[in-house]
């Protein structure tokens, strides 16, 4: 059971590093990077705030992705094993999505936790300066500082400039 869980947190926080990560290598054929863009076009500069949070369909080109990442540990693994990677995982990530919608959301409910207020200033960093603090719901820090983009040192204020949702 220990292994079960400490792999299903391993692929979980890896996966959402090198998931994001894809979400940024230019391609012709890379669908992320495209959609993943249009979240940065919206929400970049000092403007990382809107009323109401516009989604960029993130979760459509990703799952496609988590689900390759499901099946090889189907094929990999016995299936209580398998059965742990993907409820951890699946978990993790929509706690990392519901995260994230919160830090570019003006009023969240969230934003009277200080740990929330750390978790989105690291992320506005990251809109700052693409290549770095790519754990998309703050969750994978530690991959951030193994992988060598972590950053603390640059932490942009708090915008509360917000962006009109006309998009």
């Amino acid at each position: 059971m220990i292994f079960d869980v400490s792999l299903a947190l391993a692929i979980s926080v890896c996966g959402d590093w090198t998931l994001h990560r894809l979400g940024h290598l230019r391609h012709p054929l890379n669908a992320v990077h495209r959609v993943h863009a249009l979240h940065h076009e919206r929400y970049r500069g000092r403007r990382f705030l809107s009323s109401t949070y516009v989604g960029d369909y993130g979760a459509l080109a990703y799952a496609p992705l988590i689900v390759i990442v499901w099946l090889a540990a189907y094929a990999t693994f016995p299936s209580h094993t398998t059965r742990c990677v993907v409820a951890f995982s699946g978990c993790f990530a929509l706690a990392s999505d519901y995260l994230h919608s919160h830090f570019h959301t003006a009023g969240s409910w969230l934003e009277r936790f200080e740990w929330f207020a750390r978790k989105r200033r690291y992320h506005f960093i990251h809109h700052r300066r693409n290549s770095k603090n790519l754990s998309l719901g703050g969750l994978s820090t530690p991959v951030d500082a193994l992988m060598g983009t972590l950053s603390v040192a640059v932490a942009p204020p708090d915008s509360r400039s917000v962006i009109p949702c006309s998009f």
